[in-house]
């Protein structure tokens, strides 16, 4: 007996959170297990008490086997409403009129929380059309799709609706998206839709979904492998290697700068012990102007492209004061470091929610500082950081989303009569020296600068 009450273990029982389908489920279980169940069922009848009790009618061994067996009945029911009144709140069981048996309380409960007959048809109709107008959403994963459809179904079962796994199977296999086409037809062809369960055909759609996503990766990374280096410089509708292979310097821009000297080549050897090849050189930076001030101390990191002797005389020169942080403490640059880091999160995050080519990734690193000087920060209070900068309340009403379709539209002077009137490109942002979208032609791998353009924001 010691070995036994060492061993026991209180069973864990559900609290009631107001899902009564699921808690009477887990309760019912629990009542079974412990052989409880048959007094929830039947309840006790309280003639057999007079029975049992009575002088007249029965003789002495029967008034005490009935006696014995209610009880029995009685020490279960008590039992039975032990374990319900852990369950059900205190707030709960103060609203309760009838709870002298576990029956009492047991259908209690399900009339407040369930509904009555008429309550369970009308949540029923609306199940029946929840359930008919699933469908699965683009690029949603199979085993979200199948938990959505299961936890509608179930519902209806607990309505009393007959779900079985034919009707389940059926409208999963006639609402997945277009990706899955191919593959509803060969289950469809190859195996009897009467003996299909919803496990076989979940087991089944998950095998294709990972293939489908093994190989859009291999994809995108024989993508990045097989571009050309020539399309990785510096130049118009191109973009420049940094460091890692795609963290580059930033965008060039000549308009930023006055007496730019194009001859002007170097090379800069970078933290990676690579080299980087740099263009132009500039005297006086626009933004001075811009500010109206002048650029009296820089800081910067120790990387190789502030270090040379060009750089350190340029700097002298315009009498900008250095300040550099010390080797290997990235912490002195931290302002810098973690807002670089919520670029290049944001940009992963651009290139594939629309599942775009990462060589793209300068335009989505352009258009995600763009977002971010007109959103609010810590920094600048009660403003956004371009009207600070601008003394001006910016505009926001031409955002779209990034990479969305886009149909620019082709004015008449570049077609004729019988010639498309738009052109489908993808949606890159907006332009630096005009007003107007800047979109990009997947074909011709061109970008194009407009303002007639119908977007497609939903669509990729």
């Amino acid at each position: 007996m010691a070995a036994d009450s060492g061993n026991f273990t209180t069973p864990c029982v559900p609290k009631f959170d107001g899902d009564y389908d699921n808690w009477s489920l887990i309760m019912e279980n629990l009542l079974r297990s412990k052989e409880y169940w048959s007094v929830i069922e039947s309840g006790i009848e309280k003639a057999k008490e007079n029975e049992a009790t009575s002088k007249d009618s029965q003789n002495e061994a029967t008034k005490k086997a009935q006696q014995k067996a209610f009880d029995e009945a009685r020490l279960k029911d008590l039992k039975a409403k032990n374990y319900l009144f852990q369950s059900i709140d205190k707030s709960i069981l103060k609203t309760i009129t009838h709870k002298e048996t576990a029956k009492q309380l047991w259908e209690s409960m399900k009339v407040r929380y369930q509904g009555s007959a008429r309550v369970k048809r009308a949540q029923l109709q609306r199940l029946r059309s929840t359930f008919e107008i699933l469908e699965m959403k683009s690029g949603e994963g199979v085993s979200y799709y199948f938990a959505r459809v299961m936890s509608t179904a179930n519902d209806m079962r607990n309505c009393g609706e007959d779900m079985n796994d034919v009707k389940i199977v059926e409208k999963i296999l006639r609402s997945l998206t277009d990706n899955f086409n191919f593959v509803v037809c060969s289950i469809e062809e190859s195996k009897d839709i009467d003996k299909l369960t919803v496990d076989e055909l979940q087991a089944s759609l998950l095998v294709h979904e990972q293939k489908v996503i093994s190989k859009r990766n291999e994809e995108q990374v024989f993508q990045v492998e097989s571009e050309p280096r020539n399309m990785m410089t510096r130049g118009r509708n191109t973009y420049q290697r940094g460091r890692n292979g795609f963290r580059g310097r930033g965008r060039g821009n000549k308009t930023w700068f006055i007496e730019l000297d194009e001859n002007y080549k170097h090379s800069v050897k970078l933290g990676n012990s690579s080299r980087l090849m740099v263009e132009g050189k500039w005297s006086v930076s626009s933004i001075e102007k811009e500010a109206k001030t002048s650029i009296c101390v820089l800081r910067t990191d120790r990387g190789g492209e502030f270090t040379t002797n060009e750089f350190n005389k340029f700097c002298k020169d315009h009498a900008i004061r250095r300040q550099l942080t010390a080797a290997y403490s990235p912490q002195q640059n931290g302002v810098a470091k973690r807002r670089n880091r919520t670029i290049m999160n944001m940009v992963h995050c651009l290139l594939s929610e629309k599942e775009m080519s990462r060589s793209l990734w300068p335009e989505a690193a352009n258009w995600t500082a763009h977002v971010l000087n007109r959103s609010f920060t810590k920094a600048v209070k009660d403003m956004v950081p371009e009207e600070r900068w601008t003394e001006e309340k910016p505009n926001v009403d031409y955002f779209r989303v990034f990479g969305s379709i886009a149909h620019m539209h082709i004015p008449e002077q570049k077609r004729i009569k019988l010639d498309d009137r738009s052109h489908k490109c993808v949606l890159l942002g907006v332009g630096d020296e005009s007003k107007a979208y800047r979109l990009y032609d997947p074909v011709t791998k061109e970008i194009a600068v407009s303002r007639d353009v119908i977007f497609e924001e939903n669509k990729q």
